[in-house]
């Protein structure tokens, strides 16, 4: 990463280098280590059965650095959250796909950062909501027939889709797939607002 950082020192001098070297070491640093944990929640949200994936930053746009044009994005139930990543730093991002029909929303960094918290916040609030203890959880089949999971259910995957008007999600355990009813925040609304 090649993030050029000035000072106030004459240029040439021993001290203006030493200090733009320094200071370049440490933002490249900082932001190695953003990546590294922007790479590990979007894993964590993958896993929820939320949409993650790489785009591409606008290669029309030539104000913008070449270096940075890769795209990491994130669909929280909260909003669209995406960040840039260094072309150095690609290969932090082997187990996610491209997303070619990907739009960016227009947020603002300020924007991501509330729906982020946003989101941690929504989980809380279900957790704190179901206080209550049931050993399942009922969802309904897209027969109508209800389907009960244990808490300790292992679900490997939550995506969702559309027949006609409704929204179904399919529900991956173990090699067995179930369709239900709702969208996958319906879902997790449901999973989360039990706690354990």
């Amino acid at each position: 990463m090649n993030e050029t950082v000035t000072n106030n020192y004459p240029e040439g001098t021993f001290f203006h280098e030493t200090v733009v070297e320094e200071l370049n070491a440490a933002k490249n640093q900082a932001y190695s280590e953003r990546n590294k944990c922007v790479v590990a929640m979007a894993s964590m949200a993958q896993r929820l059965g939320h949409t993650v994936g790489i785009a591409y930053h606008d290669p029309n746009d030539e104000a913008w650095d070449p270096e940075w044009r890769t795209i990491l994005v994130i669909e929280l139930p909260t909003g669209q959250v995406t960040w840039h990543l260094h072309d150095s730093e690609k290969e932090l991002l082997s187990q996610f796909q491209e997303l070619p029909d990907h739009e960016w929303d227009g947020h603002t960094t300020e924007e991501k950062y509330k729906r982020l918290l946003a989101y941690g916040y929504l989980r809380d609030e279900l957790r704190e909501k179901g206080k209550q203890k049931q050993p399942f959880i009922k969802f309904t089949l897209i027969d109508g027939e209800p389907l009960y999971f244990s808490l300790d259910t292992v679900i490997e995957s939550i995506s969702g889709h559309k027949k006609g008007d409704e929204q179904h999600t399919v529900i991956v355990t173990k090699n067995i797939q179930y369709e239900v009813q709702g969208s996958p925040e319906d879902i997790l609304v449901a999973l989360y607002s039990h706690p354990g």
